[in-house]
């Protein structure tokens, strides 16, 4: 019980330890040289002003509480973390505002700006044109704007209105919902009545008919019929493409058969145990998802989640222990592409020019790696970055390094080429 109980303090100590190394790291000085001609001084967590590597004017006050920095293209970020920061590019004419990230968030390129602010979302694509096209919606109840033809449009849920470019759709209208909602896209046009009881879809070739859970039928044009009856117990399919016609069924959970033209199917209690063979392809699941095997234009076996690996071409993978570790590798034109994870605790990925490239075949353009949550390693061409400590589990978020990063970065060091 005793070592037990040690086990269980041990978050508490690394919380602890955690915060006391950040205490010291923002009083040590951040910089070992300190150039007084160029206006730089070093006053530890008190406040600091230096030029980095890059050339950029970097400023602190009260350790990573207020930062600023000012690149020599104009780039410039200002922060009061983690309440308030903000990032201006004006030749990609793009500023960026965040307060108390996630909550509230602001951005605008150009003419365009959005805002989002918890359940708020607001999107303007020109703030000089009050009729350009707009959205104003608090989600999921009020939703307000204008759409690309210059058409408004105002719906509160569940009541009723009209919502436009929403959900994929380029109108949706409703009235006491689900008692009746009328949606459109390209001119096919959906209807639905208590829904997902009744439905009905006519346009442009596509029919499709729903009187859930009784009868479903789906029609595109001359190039399949699907039915179903008392969904989910039995379904059929009829296609009629040049290269893949023929017949299909599942009776659930028995069985299934498809005949297509170069493509048989069978299944036993879909969608456990499947069997497919076609010219190119014989595949095979029993059941699923724990043995998958597959050999022709993809080479697969996968014993989940214990082992796997999978094979086409430009690409190949492989896990253990999914999703502890896996490996991935893809060509991608010049380089190789590269990743290895062993979850939570390390991630890595590279890029490898390949011999096609006509460089160097194997060197490293790009490499990342992190040991999480204590030491990062980046390099990109000639810049090499180490960083300690990684508290973030994904490999870089910009709103996690403009806000939060600098309160448990305790080491940071950048090199390009021979430079320090």
């Amino acid at each position: 019980m005793h070592a037990l109980g040690r086990w269980r303090e041990a978050p508490r100590l690394f919380a602890a330890t955690t915060i006391l190394l950040s205490f010291a790291g923002w009083m040590a000085p951040v910089i070992a040289d300190v150039n007084p001609e160029a206006g730089d001084y070093d006053w530890g967590c008190l406040a600091s002003r230096f030029t980095d590597i890059h050339g950029d004017v970097r400023e602190r006050l009260l350790g990573p509480f207020i930062g600023t920095s000012e690149s020599s293209s104009g780039v410039t970020f200002r922060a009061v973390r983690p309440v308030v920061s903000r990032y201006a590019n004006p030749d990609a004419k793009r500023i960026t505002r965040e307060i108390l990230w996630p909550l509230c968030i602001n951005k605008s390129v150009g003419e365009m700006e959005t805002w989002r602010a918890v359940l708020l979302y607001s999107l303007n694509w020109d703030r000089g044109d009050p009729t350009s096209r707009s959205r104003f919606w608090i989600l999921p109840v009020y939703f307000q704007g204008r759409d690309a033809d210059g058409e408004s449009y105002r719906a509160v849920f569940p009541l009723g209105g009209k919502v436009r470019e929403f959900l994929g759709q380029d109108e949706i209208s409703f009235f006491l919902f689900p008692f009746r909602i009328k949606s459109s896209i390209n001119e096919v046009t959906t209807r639905h009545i208590l829904w997902p009881l009744y439905m009905r879809t006519s346009g442009k070739g596509v029919y499709r008919f729903r009187l859930f859970p009784f009868y479903m039928q789906s029609r595109l044009r001359d190039n399949y019929v699907k039915r179903s009856v008392m969904w989910p117990f039995y379904s059929q399919a009829e296609f009629f493409y040049p290269e893949a016609s023929g017949f299909g069924y599942i009776v659930f959970p028995l069985w299934g058969h498809i005949k297509l033209t170069a493509e048989e199917t069978w299944m036993a209690i879909p969608p456990l145990f499947r069997r497919t063979r076609t010219d190119q392809l014989t595949s095979m699941y029993l059941p699923y998802p724990f043995f998958q095997y597959s050999s022709g234009r993809v080479e697969k076996l996968y014993f989940f989640p214990i082992w796997g690996e999978k094979t086409r071409q430009g690409s190949s993978s492989s896990f253990f222990l999914w999703p502890i570790f896996d490996w991935l590798t893809v060509n991608k034109g010049d380089e190789v592409f590269r990743r290895f994870n062993a979850l939570p605790l390390w991630y890595s990925h590279e890029y490898r020019l390949r011999a096609e490239s006509g460089g160097d075949p194997g060197a490293v353009t790009r490499r990342y790696a992190k040991l999480w949550p204590l030491v990062s390693f980046q390099k990109d061409g000639e810049v090499r970055r180490w960083r300690s400590l990684e508290l973030w589990p994904r490999k870089f978020d910009e709103p996690i390094e403009r806000n939060f990063a600098p309160f448990w970065t305790l080491y940071q060091r950048t090199v390009v080429g021979d430079a320090l």
